[in-house]
């Protein structure tokens, strides 16, 4: 890797989440979406922003009956920089603003879009870290501190689902925080998780290349047998749709995939995470998380992280495509 990273390629995270706030305008998206703050009870200066896409005929009055609800959460670790611009542009495909090629050609793929949002809402939330963000984006701080937040916890180890065996040390750059839940960053999207119960739940994060379910921390998979083939079903799929239609994205042969525990260049369990709290404690089961750029390139080199960046929202995207299929089959009811 270069002693020099090209940053420039990037947003800064006040223009990035101000570019959500301006594709609700009325005149671009705001038929589509609405940008909202999901505040933190304990610490009400602090706010995830939250972006709402449903169909645009219903957007003035109700979500569809029966809807599925989506979460995708970007940004969990300030230093991968990719996660939140990969939110950015899948933002702009779902308004119809930038192209994509998930299901074809750009003109078929707009249409699945739109066939997906009278039926499903999805929620993104951009930078669930933005302090880290912040440090990131200019070079700023060690590895660590662009990895941790404000008071030095990794937000990904403070879910309260195998919290006690995480790292104790404040020193750590996987510290878990002095308690499950002691962060806003997690409190905030934890609350609003339980109270909104969303059916899917994808962690899209940077650093290596998979798709992975639960469970993070410990050796196994789902133990229920219709949720664990459930959720490898969409993810063979999504693996030989992404391995087709990007086959350089993938380099040699289909995006791995698997419990998070076993993928990865060196596999090891990650307790207190996003990933294994909304899918035990919750009960979304279709949790997924999808690691989407290499080790190497956590920050991006030249040109090929600025290519990537383009490609990168179609493959999310495909995710949500065959997970839609599979929700038609299963047909979910709301009330």
């Amino acid at each position: 890797m270069p002693s020099v990273h090209d940053l420039s390629i990037y947003h800064k995270t006040d223009a990035l989440l101000e570019t959500f706030t301006r594709l609700s305008d009325p005149s671009r998206c705001g038929s589509r979406l609405t940008v909202d703050n999901l505040r933190d009870t304990e610490d009400p200066a602090f706010s995830l922003r939250v972006a709402t896409f449903t169909d645009s005929q219903t957007r003035s009055t109700q979500a569809p009956i029966g809807a599925a609800h989506v979460l995708l959460n970007f940004g969990a670790h300030g230093r991968e920089l990719i996660s939140s611009e990969v939110a950015l542009r899948l933002a702009q495909m779902l308004c119809g603003e930038a192209p994509s090629r998930f299901a074809g050609d750009p003109e078929r793929s707009r249409d699945r879009i739109a066939e997906m949002l009278r039926h499903v809402v999805i929620k993104i939330v951009p930078v669930q870290s933005p302090y880290s963000r912040r440090l990131a984006e200019v070079g700023s701080g060690s590895c660590k501190e662009r990895r941790l937040n404000a008071r030095g916890v990794d937000v990904n180890r403070n879910w309260d689902v195998l919290w006690a065996a995480g790292a104790a040390g404040e020193g750590s750059s996987q510290y878990r925080g002095p308690r499950p839940f002691s962060e806003p960053e997690t409190r905030a999207l934890a609350r609003f998780a339980e109270e909104w119960r969303p059916d899917v739940f994808v962690d899209v994060r940077s650093g290596d290349r998979y798709l992975a379910m639960p469970h993070a921390g410990r050796a196994s998979g789902p133990s229920d047998r219709a949720d664990r083939n459930g959720m490898l079903d969409v993810m063979r799929s999504v693996s030989a749709m992404i391995g087709k239609q990007y086959p350089k994205l993938m380099g040699m042969g289909d995006l791995p995939f698997g419990p998070a525990s076993s993928l990865g260049e060196e596999p090891y369990k990650a307790t207190g995470t996003a990933l294994d709290y909304m899918y035990t404690r919750v009960g979304v089961r279709r949790s997924y998380m999808f690691e989407v750029f290499g080790a190497s390139t956590v920050y991006g080199v030249g040109g090929r992280a600025a290519r990537e960046i383009g490609r990168l929202p179609s493959a999310v995207v495909s995710l949500l495509q065959v997970w839609f299929v599979d929700c038609s089959e299963r047909s979910p009811q709301r009330g």
